[in-house]
């Protein structure tokens, strides 16, 4: 399969997915899973970055990014799902949408969010939320369901 058709495929899922679930498809891992966030250390450069860039400024300590804002999650969930509010021009706009893919749309950042969410306790507490719509997405492409999000089975 060419990478142009691949591409077409996935977005032809997840379009069906999203008519089917809603904002729970993003909004829900996103809201429910970013939790407080105490310094930069926990973030990579790059996702510091994403952040900076929609406050419009330089400085990506947590620091800075913290003085500027005041709703650190709120701009956290706003870059991990590429959201354009607030952009002021194409350019911009198309920057700030590319912001998810340095979150949580990357191998790195899935296995990232996971691990967060399953020291935290998370995933267990949304399973009953989650596991319809992974399964969901499973019998999209053709896979057996799940039963449980956990390796105990």
């Amino acid at each position: 399969m060419k990478a142009t058709e691949r591409k077409r495929l996935e977005k032809d899922q997840t379009t069906r997915a999203k008519n089917k679930h809603g904002d729970r498809l993003i909004g829900l891992s996103c809201d429910s899973l970013v939790g407080p966030i105490h310094d930069d250390k926990e973030h990579d450069g790059y996702r510091m970055r994403t952040l900076a860039d929609r406050l419009r400024i330089t400085d990506k300590s947590f620091a800075s990014i913290s003085v500027h804002t005041d709703d650190l999650r709120a701009l956290i969930i706003s870059a991990a799902t590429g959201d354009p509010t607030g952009s002021i021009d194409s350019p911009e706009k198309k920057t700030w949408k590319k912001h998810a893919q340095s979150w949580f749309k990357s191998v790195k950042g899935g296995e990232d969010l996971a691990s967060k969410a399953d020291a935290a306790g998370v995933i267990k507490k949304l399973e009953p939320q989650l596991l319809p719509l992974i399964n969901s997405i499973l019998g999209s492409v053709g896979v057996d369901q799940i039963k449980s999000l956990t390796d105990e089975g």
